[in-house]
């Protein structure tokens, strides 16, 4: 198995029109509740349970801003696919796709000898993935 950075990993499918240079993606946490069945009787520790549903999660993209493209607008829906760099010895590279919702646009700010920069949170809409496609 290769090791690889996240050098190379770009955004193939993603909701509006609007384009950046991508200079880093925090990935989503997947979470599920978990429901407290302690009752009157229960002794030394909590009970619990699995919840009914899980949460996929939100994905946070930082990239390079350039005035002259659209800027992201919130609540705008689609399709995000987020694809890695092709590793060495590897024909496909691996991705994770689907449904999602941009929740939150940071305009950042801007400073002397510093590039223009735009935060983007979208959630994964929960109807079609997130899906992880392993690369060959």
């Amino acid at each position: 198995m290769a090791l690889d950075t996240g050098l190379g990993a770009t955004l193939t499918a993603i909701p509006g029109s609007w384009t950046g240079n991508l200079v880093g993606v925090d990935l989503h946490t997947s979470t599920i509740p978990v429901v407290d069945a302690s009752h009157l009787g229960t002794t030394t520790y909590r009970e619990k349970l699995v919840g009914d549903l899980a949460d996929p999660g939100q994905v946070t993209l930082r990239m390079h801003f350039q005035g002259t493209t659209a800027a992201p607008t919130i609540g705008t829906t689609g399709t995000l696919t987020i694809t890695d760099a092709l590793a060495t010895g590897e024909s496909t590279a691996a991705n994770w796709s689907g449904t999602a919702i941009i929740t939150s646009v940071n305009h950042g700010s801007r400073e002397i000898d510093q590039l223009k920069s735009l935060e983007v949170v979208v959630d994964w809409d929960g109807y079609t993935g997130p899906t992880f496609t392993a690369a060959t």
